[in-house]
């Protein structure tokens, strides 16, 4: 019996909804529901209540979901606070799992050397423990009560284009009606200060990427605006290549390490989460 489809049912009928349970996985509603009937062919009974308002548990169904959820706990109850943890998965934007977070690894590993650091670059927001998960680093405000989270550090963002394009962009107006590339993980719009005034837009999107270098081309060639980290881009505005929205000033970003409440072997995770802060803030 799968651990991660118990786990998926469990949260949907907290939640009381697949797409909300979808949403915090970082999974489509059909993949929870999906996972529904697989458990309930398995055990030969249904467990959840389909309607228009959302799901809820069958009644029916009662003691088994009590057994299913008091099997979890027990399975979490078997690690004993700070046992040896021989992995660490983590999960952050992929460009940080290619330039930083290896970083942070030799540093980690002097501390705890029989823990193996797995990194996955992933900028969807998913529920950690049904994703087997132990850390998250993820930009933009977050809220989740089943998680811990640390405040890292801010980004900053520039906007970029190519000279061309900045030149025609003279307002919010113009910054709300011109196309801009997003990438995942980071959130929507645009919102900061015009020459001091306060502004908040949503332009037109014209792609949204999982990395940062793969929008300069666009960029490049003038189809659109992108908001950029500053040390990714300053060679190429240097070089006239690209230019920035000089009235522009966007809001810092917050970058947060996040964590399951639950989960067996905090010491190790803040270990690590102190290695990245460091290089995230040298």
């Amino acid at each position: 019996m799968n651990t991660v489809t118990i786990r998926t049912v469990l949260l949907a009928i907290e939640l009381g909804s697949f797409s909300a349970a979808g949403a915090q996985l970082g999974v489509p509603a059909s993949t929870i529901s999906r996972r529904v009937k697989e458990l309930e062919a398995e055990l030969g009974r249904r467990l959840v209540v389909r309607s228009g308002r959302g799901v809820r548990p069958a009644q029916e169904a009662h003691e088994t979901l009590l057994k299913l959820r008091g099997a979890i706990l027990a399975l979490d109850d078997c690690y004993a606070p700070g046992s040896a943890m021989t992995r660490l998965r983590v999960t952050a934007p992929l460009e940080m799992t290619i330039s930083l977070l290896p970083k942070a690894i030799p540093r980690f590993q002097k501390r705890f050397p029989e823990t193996v650091v797995e990194l996955l670059g992933d900028d969807r927001l998913l529920g950690l423990i049904e994703s087997d998960f132990d850390l998250a680093i993820r930009t933009g405000v977050i809220n989740d009560p089943n998680l811990i989270g640390k405040q890292l550090t801010t980004s900053s963002f520039v906007l970029v284009s190519s000279p061309t394009l900045v030149n025609t962009i003279t307002s919010p107006q113009r910054l709300s009606s011109t196309p801009i590339i997003e990438f995942f993980g980071i959130s929507s719009g645009v919102a900061g200060h015009w020459e001091g005034t306060p502004f908040d837009v949503n332009p037109p999107v014209l792609a949204r990427l999982t990395t940062f270098t793969a929008a300069l081309p666009c960029l490049f060639a003038g189809l659109a605006y992108a908001k950029m980290p500053p040390h990714l881009v300053q060679e190429f505005i240097d070089s006239g290549e690209l230019a920035k929205i000089p009235q522009a000033k966007l809001n810092d970003v917050p970058v947060h390490a996040l964590y399951p409440k639950r989960h067996r072997n905090k010491a190790i995770i803040r270990a690590f989460v102190e290695e990245t802060e460091t290089l995230l803030n040298l």
